[in-house]
């Protein structure tokens, strides 16, 4: 355990048990090579502009509870530009559209934006949606998987992402990946009820990943509150 009394030293001073790393230089997006999974049926790829608007119909229909949130802007294809930029700065920034499309029809089935923060080398899974026509194609998993490798690719050294914690099959899916579960956290978002202009707040499980063995960074000599120290998930052997 240790105790130190301040911020100031807490950050300044070097435990003794984490590994550190050459260099300050922001990471960037590796890229994404396109796969067909599914027996050929579907491509997982980078979007382009010209999908802009089967991903929102993916959004619209398979996350309709994103009404009345932030979110929402994604039912439209002029509202991906906030998240995901536009002309030279598409999927540039810090945030990256992957679609996954059909082959036969050319429909976007899925969407998955996720977030890499390039000076902190951390990504998110941010929202995911598949199209009310394909809930049951495996979907999920496969666009998930290839956001994951496109985390590794690009040197991300830890990611999250929050699912329900009503839907065990999103957490099989991250657990599978090497994703840990962290914490359950009600409230996290509010979303659409269903009715009306009726709204609800979620109840959300953090997961998080390592790459690289970036977790032999993170200390574990840690001063912890009795009730805190209960939810510890050790992140290190």
């Amino acid at each position: 355990m240790n105790n130190r009394k301040s911020m100031n030293s807490l950050w300044l001073d070097m435990p003794e048990d984490v590994q550190v790393r050459q260099g300050c230089e922001p990471i960037d997006w590796a890229k994404l090579e396109q796969k067909i999974i599914l027996d050929g049926n579907f491509i997982v790829r980078e979007a382009t502009e010209a999908d802009l608007e089967g991903a929102s119909e993916a959004y619209k229909t398979g996350f309709p509870a994103l009404k009345g949130c932030d979110f929402e802007l994604l039912f439209t294809p002029d509202g991906f530009a906030p998240f995901v930029g536009q002309g030279e700065t598409f999927n540039k920034g810090n945030n990256f559209l992957i679609v996954i499309e059909e082959v036969a029809t050319k429909k976007i089935a899925s969407a998955l934006i996720i977030t890499m923060w390039k000076m902190l080398r951390r990504g998110e899974l941010l929202v995911i949606a598949t199209h009310e026509d394909y809930q049951a194609a495996g979907l999920g998993t496969e666009i998930l998987n290839a956001a994951d490798k496109l985390f590794e690719d690009s040197g991300v050294e830890m990611a999250y992402g929050w699912c329900a914690g009503m839907h065990t099959v999103t957490q099989t899916i991250l657990k599978d990946m090497g994703y840990v579960p962290r914490a359950v956290v009600p409230g996290l978002y509010r979303l659409w009820a269903g009715e009306g202009e009726q709204y609800r707040r979620t109840v959300e499980v953090f997961f998080q990943k390592f790459y690289g063995g970036a977790e032999e960074m993170c200390t574990a000599d840690l001063n912890l509150l009795p009730e805190i120290e209960k939810l510890l998930i050790p992140w290190r052997k």
